[in-house]
C-alpha cells in the first residue's frame, strides 16, 4: 500500500466512501466500507 498522508471520510454514516491521498495530493486509496470494515482498514494504516 502506498504511503497515505491524508484520509477523508464522513463520520455520520453506516457505509463510508474512504479516500486517501499521498504527499502530492494524488488519490491513492478509494474504497466503500461498512463501519466494521473501516476499523480494520484504519488498523492496517502505518
Amino acid at each position: 500500500m502506498p504511503e497515505i498522508l491524508t484520509v477523508g471520510l464522513p463520520l455520520v454514516k453506516d457505509v463510508f466512501q474512504v479516500h486517501g491521498a499521498d504527499g502530492a495530493t494524488r488519490g491513492v486509496l478509494r474504497m466503500k466500507l461498512r463501519r466494521g470494515q473501516l476499523l480494520e482498514l484504519v488498523g492496517q494504516l502505518p
